[in-house]
């Protein structure tokens, strides 16, 4: 017996040898073309007809070979089916009740269709040429159109059906090959999905399963976000396995160097394993995308990778050099009509987010049959799973934000240690009525674990559609701004990322006072981090109560269109989002958009003054000298925005807040002390009274707060003084006491001022005076402009209690009268005509994307629209291009940011900047920089200009770095991390991070934290493993350290920590979890 195996088929010959004669016997059909096996014995291939014409006599028995061949015709033979799911769409998955099944027959070169779908849930669009095609192209990747299906509609458009008489296609050998090598699939456009709503691959017929392994950042652990996205299909014949698809989009190349770069891994959903098979990739061009040719990657599972392969205890991993430990996982699972993910942690966690290590990842599926089929892990717990709470965890039927019912039980699989477990496929299915797969799909239903340490539940994790990721928002009055807000609300908003859409459900109850609809609709996305308060980006649309203090957002009601940049502004957590009501026009509740398993900053623990000390307040201030605290780090890399509350002595739990002050990313506490003396008036003190206190610090990141520890404060109700208001210290912005302008060139001349100096609760007026004492403004905003004022003049601050008098233009700073007291002057000092000199604005910074920056190095303000750009070819004035951060009026020192992609090539050229538009003269050249070894074309002048060295050269920006300008040399450029928009760093050449590559292994990690390290940038590194609260475990010296170095942690406690290494190049840093 003969036995051949080939990705797609396993066929067997038999054979007869009666002496010298030689007799095939028995049929077969569907092998691989002649060449692939060796020669023939008698030039037969076929069997023996019913004559035995195809018996063959040989003379060595003993050496003969078999080689099954055939013309490509026969080759290619046999049935193949597609499964439609909207999981297998790009560039992100569609959810969706669609399903179908697809058949084909390949005779020969003819390729015969038929099968249906139903369930869409947008009309079918027959405007997309026909609505329903094949196409070429692998699993994970789109590709053209190759052959319009004739699709018979259903009367509702939401299904259909296609005939094997008007779906026969005559194919070439190159799409036969396609084929064969699942290079073909079946797409189902609709009218609110026109990239298509149902997809499936063509696979040979005949496999004893189906799995797939859709790679996404989100099913990393932890999760990654990243535009990469993939698929892999997976053909299980008995134990052989046969993998193909495709993966792109990766943000940094494929990490060849660790096995290959991608594989197999034993693991469920939330846990990261072994590998078990690397995977034979065939890479793109850019090193960041890459086909799994089914021909290259068959391989052969034991028993037990088997039964992991059938109960989702197998994953798919792709390690870019971006993400070393991986950028795209995905869970192997059954071909299902949807899955469903949740992420459980502390963050989403109800009444309140509850600081935990805990986490966990549940992979959920959903097959034709709406049965339901549930998988993963949970870890790191700080209790144990509590059985005696009905099992220890459920799904629960309620929106984000919300607590409802049991809906399922899960059966839990604990660890050894009781405080994790696994939920395996054969003890957590179930089968849903159709009200039930309704909830799933609209995210009416979460995940809670129930812990002898928390026992409401320690991590719980919505249970959403498949996304490429999540987002989260915990909803709070402490995150309002710029005050905080003493308010009940609660509530949390979930997001699902799609790259050009979120999706937003969740809930909010308790309001203090009644949602305002007149708001703009109530609730919103604004734009800002966890610091400042800004424009909306998009309404949102409540379902509120009848009594307005509650509310919920629906799935179906809240999908969000982002473009490039607005998504790239959700991923840096630049968006937050405010609830406004009645009593709190600005904002009751309010959550930054951050990750959906977002962790806590650390605490933010008082230095001075001390436990117990005393303090007198009055209306003007008190007499503490200095009030500080620790300054808070957060573990995902977010602000850290402090606020400070203060209660009464015994009310150790600050249950009721007696004042509640934000003071942003501030480490110092003297005003929210002084700023309590209205609130003890209000409760009757007076002069003389002694009041015990109780202060803390509360940091947080926008949506998760960690209180700090308390201290005591025993405060005096001082007399109120007579006139003893203090002149307060007054300088500019960049701290100095004096500034030159042009005074008569037309561009406006602003100045910022800053009290330097505690201002308390007293009114405050600036004034502006001339060398004689007249004032010739009394300006009520920042900034204060000064064109047109020539000669010296100055600006004053005057505090006083209200009672200030000959305070207006024409007066005179002697005839002021009232309880006042003058800062100190700031001088201006206003030159004209030639005495302006030039202006000095220059190119700072250009990125990968074509921002170019412009830096102000020059003694006066300066109009940067007005001046011009050239490629050395054309002329684009600035004023014309986007402004990305900052004002084109440039103060000295202040920067613009602009887009100029659609006129510099970045991966080389020229730029420069000038006064006009002409080239003909050195002296309006103000800038200039080459780079990435462009042939120039006016670098002579720039030479010329004094402002570049000939044959510089400067490197081309890409993802890691952009090209800048040192700060100490003003006209020489290097490459350097980006900073658009903030101060440039660069002291010498390339700014870098402190290795070429840092990986750790495992992570999560037990008792050996295994340290990967190549390409240390300095003879000297430190490495630190610092935990939450930045306290350093672990310190290593590195000496031109390359390899792997095992860090002993068995003594360290669960939870998150952060491995930094630092050197005079810079700074690399991973995060990492104890179990």
């Amino acid at each position: 017996m003969i036995e051949k195996h080939y990705p797609n088929y396993r066929r067997i010959l038999l054979v007869a040898l009666f002496g010298a004669l030689l007799l095939p016997l028995g049929a077969f059909s569907g092998y691989p073309g002649a060449g692939n096996d060796g020669g023939t014995a008698g030039g037969n291939s076929s069997c023996p007809d019913a004559e035995g014409q195809n018996a063959v006599v040989v003379s060595s028995p003993e050496s003969i070979s078999f080689n099954i061949s055939a013309g490509q015709q026969a080759m290619m033979d046999g049935d193949f089916e597609a499964a439609l799911s909207g999981l297998n769409e790009l560039p992100s998955p569609v959810t969706t009740t669609g399903r179908g099944m697809v058949t084909a027959t390949l005779t020969g070169t003819t390729l015969t269709v038929s099968g249906s779908f139903s369930g869409l849930i947008s009309d079918f669009d027959p405007t997309v040429a026909g609505g329903a095609h094949l196409h070429l192209g692998m699993a994970g990747e789109a590709g053209p159109v190759a052959f319009l299906l004739t699709t018979d509609l259903d009367d509702d458009l939401r299904g259909g059906s296609f005939s094997a008489g008007d779906n026969t296609f005559e194919l070439t050998d190159d799409e036969v090959q396609a084929l064969t090598d699942r290079g073909i699939y079946v797409n189902i456009h609709s009218v609110d999905f026109g990239a298509g709503e149902l997809r499936g691959q063509l696979l040979p017929a005949g496999a004893d399963d189906y799995n797939v392994a859709y790679l996404l950042g989100a099913n990393e652990v932890p999760s990654v976000i990243t535009p990469a996205a993939g698929a892999l299909l997976l053909e299980r014949t008995g134990t052989t396995i046969t993998v193909s698809g495709s993966f792109s989009g990766l943000t940094g190349t494929i990490a060849t160097d660790i096995a290959g770069g991608a594989h197999i891994h034993t693991g469920v959903a939330g846990r990261n394993g072994e590998v078990i098979i690397p995977l034979n990739l065939t890479i793109g061009d850019d090193m960041k995308s890459a086909t799994l040719e089914a021909a290259d990657n068959v391989f052969e599972l034991t028993p037990e990778q088997v039964e992991a392969f059938d109960n989702g205890g197998l994953y798919v991993n792709i390690h870019s050099n971006a993400a070393r430990s991986g950028e795209l996982r995905g869970q192997v699972a059954d071909m299902s009509v949807t899955q469903f993910y949740s992420n459980p942690s502390g963050h989403q966690t109800r009444p309140v987010a509850i600081n935990t290590p805990g986490n966990g990842r549940l992979m959920m599926t959903l097959d034709a049959e709406n049965n339901l089929v549930v998988s993963g892990s949970v870890s790191d717990l700080q209790g144990g799973v509590d059985l005696g709470v009905a099992g220890g965890a459920h799904i629960h039927e309620a929106l984000a934000g919300s607590s409802g019912p049991i809906a399922f039980g899960l059966t839990i699989t604990l660890d050894d240690d009781g405080i994790g477990g696994v939920w395996e496929p054969a003890n957590n299915t179930f089968a849903l009525t159709e009200e039930e797969v309704e909830n799933f799909y609209a995210r009416r239903y979460y995940v809670n674990v129930h812990t002898t340490a928390e026992g409401s539940g320690e991590v719980r994790g919505q249970v959403m559609n498949l996304a490429k990721a999540y987002f989260g928002s915990n909803l709070a009055g402490i995150n309002e701004n710029l005050d905080a807000v003493k308010t009940p609300g609660n509530g949390f908003v979930i997001y699902e990322g799609y790259e050009d859409n979120i999706v937003v459900t969740g809930s909010f109850a308790d309001l203090e006072s009644n949602f305002n609809a007149n708001i703009a609709g109530g609730s919103h996305i604004h734009i800002g981090d966890a610091t400042t308060g800004g424009d909306i980006v998009a309404g949102l649309n409540a379902d509120v109560a009848a009594n307005l203090r509650s509310g919920a957002y629906e799935a179906a009601d809240n999908k969000i269109m982002l473009d490039s940049a607005g998504y790239a502004a959700l991923i840096a957590g630049n968006y937050y989002f405010n609830l406004h009501t009645v009593n709190n026009p600005t904002g009751e509740i309010r959550g930054q958009i951050l990750r959906d398993d977002n962790a806590f900053p650390t605490t933010a623990d008082i230095i001075v003054p001390e436990d117990g000390a005393t303090v007198t307040v009055t209306s003007v201030g008190s007499d503490l000298e200095d009030g500080r605290f620790f300054a808070a780090s957060d573990p995902d890399g977010d602000i850290v925005v402090y606020t400070i509350e203060i209660a009464f002595v015994n009310d150790i739990e600050f249950t009721n807040i007696l004042q509640c002050r934000k003071v942003a990313t501030d480490t110092s506490s003297n005003a929210t002390i002084e700023s309590i003396y209205q609130t003890l008036l209000d409760f009757g003190a007076g002069p003389g009274t002694t009041v015990s206190l109780r202060y803390r610090i509360v940091s947080s990141d926008g949506s998760v707060a960690t209180n700090g520890d308390s201290r005591t404060i025993t405060l005096i109700i001082g007399d109120e003084p007579d006139c003893e208001i203090t002149g307060r210290s007054l300088n500019l912005a960049d701290g100095g006491f004096s500034a030159v302008i042009c005074a008569d060139d037309g561009v406006p001349d602003l100045i910022r001022v800053v009290v330097s100096d505690p201002m308390g609760e007293d009114p405050l007026t600036y004034l502006v005076v001339d060398a004689d004492g007249t004032i010739l403004d009394v300006p009520t905003s920042q900034p204060l402009n000064f064109e047109g004022i020539g000669g010296v003049s100055r600006i004053y601050a005057v505090v006083h209690d209200g009672s200030l008098t000959g305070a207006f233009v024409g007066g005179t700073l002697a005839e002021l009268d009232g309880c006042f007291a003058l800062s100190n002057p700031v001088t201006i000092t206003g030159q004209t005509g030639d005495e302006c000199g030039n202006r000095r604005v220059v190119i700072n910074e250009i990125d990968r994307d074509g921002m170019l920056e412009l830096i102000n190095l020059g003694e006066f303000n300066t109009n940067a629209g007005e001046l011009y750009l050239t490629n050395g070819t054309d002329f684009f004035l600035i004023s014309d291009l986007a402004v990305v951060c900052g004002e084109l009026l440039l103060m000295p020192g202040d920067q613009v940011t602009v887009d100029a992609s659609a006129i510099i090539t970045v991966a080389a050229d020229e730029l420069g900047l000038l006064r006009g538009q002409t080239l003909a003269s050195t002296e309006g050249v103000y800038s200039y920089v080459a780079w990435g070894g462009v042939e120039t074309t006016f670098e002579d002048v720039a030479v010329g200009a004094g402002i570049w060295t000939a044959g510089t050269e400067v490197g081309a920006p890409n993802s890691a770095v952009s090209v800048q300008r040192i700060p100490s040399q003003e006209n020489s450029y290097a490459l350097g991390a980006p900073t658009l928009c903030a101060p440039n760093t660069l002291t010498t050449a390339t700014n870098e991070p402190a290795a070429d590559q840092v990986a750790v292994y495992p992570n999560p990690f037990g008792d050996v934290l295994v340290l990967e390290v190549s390409g240390l940038r300095s003879a000297r590194t430190e490495l630190h493993l610092l935990d939450v609260t930045g306290r350093s475990v672990l310190v290593r010296q590195l000496d031109q350290f390359t390899g792997q170095l095992e860090l002993p942690t068995s003594q360290l406690a669960a939870g998150a920590y952060l491995v930094r290494l630092t050197n005079e190049a810079g700074v690399s840093a991973v995060r990492v979890i104890r179990r």
